[in-house]
């Protein structure tokens, strides 16, 4: 679908991105349109598509992990997380970490994306502070953007079709790094379900690494379950199944498709509110050529 923090800034990360440069480099071949935050990771549309228009929602969403140490210990983790889309486009993500210990609170973050607003904004319980970016108007996302406090610096392309050129060549001129050889994989459709009163999609892929390839003395297989519900563009079940990592789950516990409360997409009362705008500086060479991380259009640096 990005636990802080590393997790927060994924999500972050991935709210900020926008499409734009890889359709002019090239960089990219297919793309991804999406309403929903999902977890893990991000993605970077490369051509012009238009999203697909979801229906508004608010979904409850429980997440597991298991791991089992060589030893015999295992270790549980739960968390909690609550997505909402409206109607005018607003997206909200709210995951809320179980303390790992009695003697610790809980601790939730937020993040919004906000077209009408046309900002960015994000949250936690352990500061109440609320940080909420003015994004600059689309006509004028080019080059790199940095706030007053430099806190969030970002670059969104290359500012002339020099600078294009440029990174194409670039490109081209990268030597591919030679990999060994890629593990089996196997998929399989595993149809449509109703959850929650929505219909998924299921799609199982099961790995397998051969013996020797990473150092191990036996085949090491991995299986990943998801379930995708298209009429509100997100996940609303996954299974994980990896002997170095564990066995997670993500289950939608509850789903309401009613609008949601503007309040749903706005700091939570009591909480300090910093308001910042990004304003375009000089790009550094790093920055503008920095590979395909640093071409993709909106890419935080």
């Amino acid at each position: 679908m990005c636990r802080l923090p590393g997790r927060l800034l994924v999500s972050l990360f991935c709210l900020l991105a926008t499409p734009s440069f890889g359709q002019m480099v090239g960089v990219v071949e297919s793309s991804s349109a999406r309403l929903g935050v999902t977890a893990p990771g991000c993605s970077a549309d490369a051509q012009a598509v238009s999203p697909v228009r979801t229906q508004p929602y608010t979904a409850e969403l429980k997440t597991t992990m298991v791991q089992l140490l060589a030893n015999g210990v295992s270790i549980r983790h739960e968390s909690t997380e609550v997505r909402a889309l409206d109607s005018q486009g607003r997206i909200f993500d709210s995951r809320t970490e179980a303390p790992i210990s009695a003697d610790q609170p809980a601790f939730t973050w937020a993040s919004v994306n906000d077209p009408v607003e046309n900002s960015q904004a994000h949250w936690d319980s352990q500061t109440r502070t609320a940080r909420v970016i003015k994004l600059p108007p689309e006509s004028q996302r080019h080059g790199c953007w940095a706030t007053d406090s430099g806190n969030m610096r970002m670059n969104y392309g290359p500012e002339a079709p020099a600078d294009i050129e440029a990174v194409r060549r670039q490109m081209k001129a990268m030597v591919p790094v030679p990999v060994s050889k890629p593990p089996q994989q196997k998929d399989e459709d595993l149809g449509t379900i109703t959850i929650e009163g929505v219909e998924a999609q299921g799609h199982r892929t099961t790995t397998v690494v051969p013996a020797g390839q990473i150092g191990n003395d036996k085949d090491l297989v991995t299986v990943s379950e998801i379930w995708y519900a298209p009429s509100i563009g997100s996940e609303v079940r996954t299974a994980t199944d990896d002997p170095r990592s564990g066995r997670g789950a993500m289950e939608l516990t509850h789903l309401d498709l009613s609008e949601p409360p503007l309040a749903t997409f706005q700091p939570p009362e009591g909480y300090e509110v910093k308001v910042e705008e990004l304003h375009q500086v000089p790009c550094e060479q790093h920055q503008m050529f920095g590979g395909v991380a640093g071409a993709v259009h909106g890419a935080v640096y």
